[in-house]
């Protein structure tokens, strides 16, 4: 993907196109990426409006803006990194393959923080905006899950690799932002 047009420069038609092709990437690192993205414009949107009664908020904003931009980002480098698996020579597969670890996991801990600031963000939120702050929640919870997953299924072969235990704790922390935000 080197040298290549950003995904986050193209169409959500060609993207959703792209995926459903019979290609390996962009997949299920791309998605959880996007939908980090997602959950952190929603973010960034509840937080703008939050911020005119609460100006704190309004620096909650600017990161959940920082953290989109991140999480777009990261949709390429797991592509790439991915493809580099794929390419990979049989000496070098169980090298990639670990590489290939370190975007979703960079996914999971962006959405574990975008949780965590939509959860804030819904309690200082006006009730109209409450189903967007939700979304965001639940959209950033479903983001850390998939994206830990994919950090464990790529590191299985060293399940005492620290990355996924971080992995794993990133999707339980949004977890818990899902129940203060829910409960």
């Amino acid at each position: 993907m080197a040298g290549r047009e950003p995904l986050a420069d193209h169409t959500l038609s060609y993207l959703l196109a792209g995926t459903a092709q019979r290609t390996p990437a962009p997949g299920g690192g791309a998605g959880a990426a996007w939908t980090c993205a997602i959950a952190a414009a929603l973010t960034e949107m509840v937080s703008a409006y939050a911020g005119e009664r609460d100006t704190a908020l309004l620096d909650v904003a600017d990161r959940a803006s920082d953290l989109r931009e991140h999480a777009l980002a990261l949709a390429d480098m797991d592509a790439e990194a991915y493809s580099a698996y794929l390419g990979a020579s049989e000496d070098g597969k169980a090298q990639a393959l670990s590489a290939a670890a370190d975007p979703p996991l960079l996914i999971a801990r962006a959405a574990a923080e975008v949780a965590a600031l939509a959860t804030g963000a819904m309690l200082a939120a006006p009730k109209a905006l409450l189903g967007d702050a939700r979304t965001a929640v639940l959209l950033a919870e479903a983001s850390a899950q998939s994206a830990a997953q994919l950090v464990v299924i790529d590191l299985a072969a060293t399940p005492e690799d620290p990355r996924a235990l971080e992995a794993k704790a990133c999707a339980d922390a949004a977890a818990s932002a899902r129940t203060r935000a829910l409960g």
